[in-house]
Order: C-alpha cells, then sequence, then structure tokens
C-alpha cells in the first residue's frame, strides 16, 4: 500500500512541517556524519537509518521518508530494480543517490534517483541537494492541502451550509 497519504496529508496541520529523511549506508561512521549534517541544517530530521538493502525496505515501508539518502554501493543492491520497489510503496520519496565514485552518478540517475551526490563532494554539495527537496517536498504539501481544501465546497453537500448555499 503506498505510503503517500500518511506523509503529506495533513503535514502541516496535524504533524510537524521537518522533512523526514532516511540514511542508508553500510558504514555507520558515514551514518553518524549524514544524521549530524542533516540535524544541523534544520527543517528535517532523521526517521531511520539503514545497513542493508532489505532492512531498508522493511524500514522504509513503516517510516514512509520524504528523502532517501541512498548509499549505491550497499551489498547486493541495484539501484534500478530497488528504486522500482521503494517507489511502489513510497511513490513520492525524493532518493539521493551517494557514491564514492562519481562515475556511478549516471547509472544512479537513469535508474531513477533523483539526484546524486559523491561522496568526496564538499559537504555544502549535499546540503544544497537536501535544500532542494527540502523546497520540493514543502511545495507538495502545500499542493496537498490546497487540493484538499479545493474538494471541500458549496459542491459539497456536507459543506453547503458553511459555505452559505442555500438549495
Amino acid at each position: 500500500m503506498p505510503c503517500e497519504h500518511r506523509t503529506l496529508k495533513g503535514r502541516l496541520a496535524n504533524e510537524t512541517s521537518l522533512v523526514r529523511v532516511m540514511l542508508a549506508d553500510g558504514r555507520p561512521e558515514v551514518r553518524s556524519a549524514l544524521r549530524l549534517l542533516v540535524e544541523q541544517h534544520g527543517g528535517m530530521t532523521i526517521l531511520a537509518e539503514a545497513a542493508e538493502p532489505g532492512e531498508l525496505l522493511c524500514q522504509a515501508r513503516i517510516a514512509c521518508p520524504d528523502v532517501l539518502l541512498l548509499d549505491c554501493d550497499l551489498p547486493g543492491i541495484r539501484v534500478k530494480d530497488f528504486l522500482h520497489r521503494l517507489r511502489s510503496f513510497c511513490p513520492r520519496v525524493r532518493v539521493v543517490a551517494m557514491s564514492s565514485r562519481p562515475e556511478m552518478r549516471q547509472a544512479a540517475v537513469s535508474g531513477g534517483a533523483d539526484d546524486f551526490v559523491c561522496k568526496t563532494d564538499p559537504p555544502e554539495k549535499l546540503l544544497a541537494v537536501l535544500r532542494s527537496c527540502v523546497e520540493l517536498t514543502m511545495m507538495e504539501v502545500m499542493d496537498d492541502q490546497t487540493t484538499d481544501c479545493d474538494q471541500v465546497g458549496p459542491n459539497n453537500y456536507v459543506e453547503e451550509a458553511k459555505w452559505g448555499v442555500t438549495t
């Protein structure tokens, strides 16, 4: 079952407005550094961390992140197949692929990643990509709320009195 309903509907009204990030890297020291960088940025919170693909899928299904920082070099991962499966239940997740090998950029993006950051890039590069994800995610939240409001109006019989419509 897709998790988009749980992640975006009512976000600003009922939940925190922080963009929810999930970390996936096989090395604990990398996950720790990413956590520190993300949490210092503001506007984001870390939902979960995973060290291997199976664990990542299980946690993503439960947590429904807005953004996934994905190490393309996780053992046993094939980016295209993995992202197809992930998006079957988290269709709106933004995936930022990472690798210490810059030549992985093309494979990651053609496999469905929204962006790519090389682990040797300066932290500012990752922060710029994350800021872009935050902006896009918050725009979706606002669009979802506008859509919800547009559906409630004079044509909705439950709300007719509220809108001052008489029959």
